[in-house]
């Protein structure tokens, strides 16, 4: 963090990708290449407890997993066009990773805060179509947009929520 408290790096990488199926391919069956790429992780896997007759999870490590993540196989696409997008996180990313909180208690990167997300933007774009068309009176409660009527909030598409 600098000395005026503002973060030195501001930005993330949310792990999106869009490769041509070829090239997808053609870095799948590099097996010399896909072999160095692979990841281990030391971790709890469930075992089978023949006493209760169900899978528990072990409180020690007891096995590996083998991971390949996609963004490994960026230094191989030298050839093709590479670039990367500024944008706002709560606009593009609502990633699901946890439970929902209990007794409403909200929890970031549940199903719950991503749904929040959705419809404050939805919300935001009712009423900047509210806006658009001179009525600055709308509804005040939460919007979900059919998405099959805009793609970002333009359009006729909306001029029922005002």
């Amino acid at each position: 963090m600098a000395d005026d408290g503002s973060l030195y790096y501001e930005l993330g990488n949310i792990l999106m990708f869009m490769l041509s199926s070829e090239k997808l391919l053609s870095l799948c069956n590099d097996t010399k290449t896909l072999n160095s790429l692979y990841h281990t992780a030391h971790k709890k896997i469930e075992v089978y407890n023949p006493e209760t007759g169900k899978a528990e999870k072990p409180d020690t490590e007891n096995g590996y997993k083998f991971e390949l993540f996609i963004h490994n196989f960026l230094p191989f696409c030298k050839e093709g066009k590479f670039g990367a997008m500024k944008v706002n996180r709560e606009d593009e990313f609502g990633p699901v990773k946890n439970a929902n909180g209990k007794d409403g208690v909200m929890v970031n990167d549940s199903p719950a805060s991503a749904r929040a997300l959705l419809l404050a933007q939805h919300t935001k774009w009712a009423s900047n179509t509210c806006e658009k068309l001179g009525k600055a009176e709308h509804d005040d409660f939460e919007k979900e947009i059919d998405l099959l009527l805009t793609y970002e909030g333009e359009g006729d598409g909306l001029t029922a929520c005002c």
